[in-house]
């Protein structure tokens, strides 16, 4: 009877402390992911359009190129693959609604992020990063 008590406190322990490290892992992705320094934004708003007008927007390649590389930066050794989609939109106030962005004035843009951490566990998680008048970038998840 001994033996069984001492079985099941050690089965019970070792699901509390493999369920406590998988969580952590999960929430060290996810926080990797939505606390995305605002610099990887900044640096890759062009401030003059074709026109040579004082419009600052996206460059969407550039935007791409920095998110990716640090994402593989500080996710090396936690993921073994991610998804990540780039969506520039038109938000329509009086409407309510979105529309994709097929401009090159790109003033908004989601990203999606989507990556398996531990067997069937995944992260899915979105962010809006904004581009307001005169270049202030406001984020939203």
């Amino acid at each position: 009877m001994m033996m069984v008590v001492i079985q099941f406190i050690n089965v019970v322990f070792i699901t509390i402390t493999s369920m406590f490290f998988v969580s952590t892992k999960g929430m060290f992705v996810k926080r990797t992911f939505l606390n995305m320094p605002l610099y990887l934004f900044e640096s890759s708003i062009i401030p003059i359009d074709k026109e040579e007008n004082i419009n600052p927007h996206f460059d969407l390649d550039v935007v791409k190129e920095k998110v990716i590389y640090y994402l593989n930066l500080n996710l090396k050794n936690e993921v073994s693959n991610y998804k990540i989609s780039f969506f520039p939109y038109i938000e329509d106030e009086e409407n309510n609604k979105y529309y994709i962005n097929l401009e090159d004035n790109i003033k908004n843009i989601q990203i999606h992020f989507v990556s398996k951490y531990f067997l069937d566990f995944k992260v899915d998680a979105y962010l809006c990063f904004i581009l307001k008048e005169k270049g202030v970038i406001k984020s939203e998840f």
